[in-house]
């Protein structure tokens, strides 16, 4: 078992090396990534690397099925079946807050070698509706009756989405991270991203966050991964390269210099900085949607106290050459939008960390 302020591997060499180690031991972080970048195998990665240790290990899901988690992933290694698994999925997957019964009394977590291959069903009767509150004390009851050296929760995003009903979701997910924050376990927090610019609050408010990067240029998927934030060691501040193979996840720290700007990469599934330069037929329906996008993080912005006086003005050129079906050079706007948003997202996230 580890001690205070000693490292955790991840599982992962090539990360390792860009943490300076691991993580630091008994703190939070965020992996955070567009969809089937990888997050999920690099969490499970991490706890394989505890059982190789006879470690504790536990995977909370609160999206995909343990079925699903098991057939997947078996692939990496058989000690897969050594994890502990808790399924949190609730029966009942609404927005609206309904009676919720208590998790705890139904469920528990158990080996993932003992799960059935085929998909849990759901009762036809008593269905089990788990409310935030109630996921919240269930796994605070789990975390003190068993003492585990490494957590993954799958996923904030759908904790967020799901189960938050009637709450107000920067208080609650506070609230969670404090809890977690509490039982000194090393923790991984899954957040699923629409963008590769996308902001969570859980970034702030986590110990750091690795951020895996998904994107096309020239017809070619492109992955790379960083480290946005992590405080308490020194860290490799580069963004490097990485696959995703039968092995799991590899990173090449070998690469220096991969993409130094982030700023760069163009946000999916538009690539529409390549777009505007081929000349190619720009629609009115691919710059709505990323303006919508761009509106969502100038409110993220603002709320950081970060001046979004020359993002607006973009905005509002970009509309109205939108209303007169310029949509070319309402396109280029929107791309000098998304390039400031960016720079001041950036900006602020290096300040804050040299502040801290």
């Amino acid at each position: 078992m580890f001690k205070n302020f000693e490292l955790v591997p991840t599982g992962i060499s090539g990360l390792d090396y860009m943490l300076g180690g691991g993580f630091i031991f008994g703190r939070t972080y965020v992996i955070s990534g567009v969809p089937g970048s990888g997050k999920t195998t690099l969490a499970m990665q991490f706890l394989l690397d505890g059982i190789k240790k006879a470690e504790k290990t536990l995977f909370v899901t609160l999206d995909e099925p343990p079925n699903e988690l098991r057939y997947n992933f078996y692939r990496l290694t058989s000690e897969i079946d050594n994890i502990d698994i808790y399924d949190a999925i609730s029966d009942i997957m609404q927005y609206e807050k309904t009676p919720a019964k208590d998790i705890a009394i139904s469920r528990s977590p158990e080996k993932l070698g003992y799960i059935p291959n085929e998909i849990r069903k759901s009762p036809e009767f008593n269905k089990l509706n788990i409310s935030f509150s109630a996921f919240q004390s269930a796994l605070k009851l789990e975390l003190s009756k068993n003492l585990y050296d490494r957590l993954v929760i799958d996923s904030i995003t759908a904790l967020s989405m799901f189960y938050m009903a009637g709450y107000n979701e920067n208080v609650g997910i506070q609230s969670f991270m404090q809890l977690i924050s509490e039982t000194k376990i090393t923790t991984l927090l899954l957040v699923e991203l629409p963008n590769n610019f996308f902001t969570v609050p859980e970034m702030l408010l986590a110990r750091g966050e690795i951020k895996l990067y998904k994107w096309i240029n020239k017809n070619k998927q492109k992955m790379g991964i960083a480290i946005e934030k992590y405080r308490g060691n020194r860290f490799d501040s580069k963004m490097r390269p990485y696959i995703i193979s039968d092995n799991g996840i590899l990173v090449d720290s070998s690469v220096e210099t991969f993409i130094e700007n982030t700023m760069d990469i163009p946000p999916p599934p538009v690539n529409i900085s390549e777009q505007h330069e081929e000349n190619i037929e720009i629609e009115e329906k691919d710059v709505t949607r990323i303006i919508t996008e761009i509106i969502e993080g100038m409110k993220k912005a603002k709320d950081l106290g970060i001046d979004i006086t020359p993002i607006h003005k973009e905005i509002e050129i970009s509309l109205t050459l939108l209303k007169k079906r310029s949509f070319n050079e309402s396109i280029a706007h929107v791309i000098k939008a998304q390039k400031i948003l960016n720079h001041c997202m950036f900006s602020f996230n290096a300040v804050e960390e040299n502040e801290n």
